[in-house]
């Protein structure tokens, strides 16, 4: 089955090659969409069953206000069905 996954680590590795002054860590990114480290750590490792589009939105703005123009396609991917035929 075809599903939409969290991108996040691998974000924010693209982020530290350009301007790793102003990555978040984990820790951060946590507090700011209010959840604990741990979750977040769940959510960043694709270990959750769903997306919450307020922590989405709240990812953004975060990265927004540390001066990246992120969007959700950074922090999203697609994953095909991988089934054969």
């Amino acid at each position: 089955m075809p599903k939409v996954i969290f991108a996040i680590n691998y974000y924010l590795e693209q982020l530290r090659l350009v301007a790793p002054e102003n990555v978040p860590t984990s820790a951060e990114l946590s507090e700011a969409i209010g959840v604990d480290p741990t979750t977040f750590s769940r959510m960043a490792q694709n270990r959750t069953s769903g997306i919450n589009k307020t922590h989405l939105a709240k990812l953004i703005e975060e990265f927004h206000r540390r001066g990246f123009d992120t969007t959700p396609n950074d922090l999203l991917r697609f994953v095909p069905d991988k089934s054969t035929d």
